[in-house]
């Protein structure tokens, strides 16, 4: 069973996780296999919204990034063998049709995380940017 957290929040704690969520969702959409200068940048906006969030949500963030995502640019989450992984880290083709099985890999996993995310949002942001009720202006400071 789940357990359910309840905030109170002012207007600029949701608007940091939506631009969090956001930012987040952008790279999923729009990464490419040679994405990690992309991951870099996007993991630096993320960090920055830290200090607008409670501890335990950003740490929930951080951690789908990092188990999630991060394995996927650096191509660590895959089992497929039509690439090596040389010992620098970089990718190499062993046959003609290797490049399109790891182009292929690469979007399918993103793909895949992107669904995750929105799953991972629906249960962990939406409840921290839904209107609590009974919240007093007390409660924000």
């Amino acid at each position: 069973m789940r357990r359910s957290i309840t905030y109170c929040v002012s207007d600029v704690n949701k608007k940091a996780v939506y631009d969090t969520y956001l930012i987040i969702k952008e790279f999923l959409h729009k990464a490419n296999p040679e994405a990690e200068e992309c991951f870099g940048q996007m993991c630096y906006e993320v960090e920055k919204q830290r200090v607008l969030m409670p501890n335990d949500l950003f740490d929930g963030i951080e951690g789908f990034i990092y188990e999630k995502i991060e394995p996927i640019v650096y191509g660590s989450n895959s089992e497929e063998e039509s690439c090596d992984v040389c010992q620098d880290g970089c990718e190499y083709i062993q046959d003609i049709n290797g490049n399109g099985r790891c182009v292929w890999r690469f979007f399918k996993e993103m793909m895949e995380a992107e669904e995750e995310f929105d799953v991972f949002a629906m249960e962990v942001l939406n409840p921290f940017l839904v209107p609590v009720m009974n919240c007093t202006e007390d409660d924000l400071k």
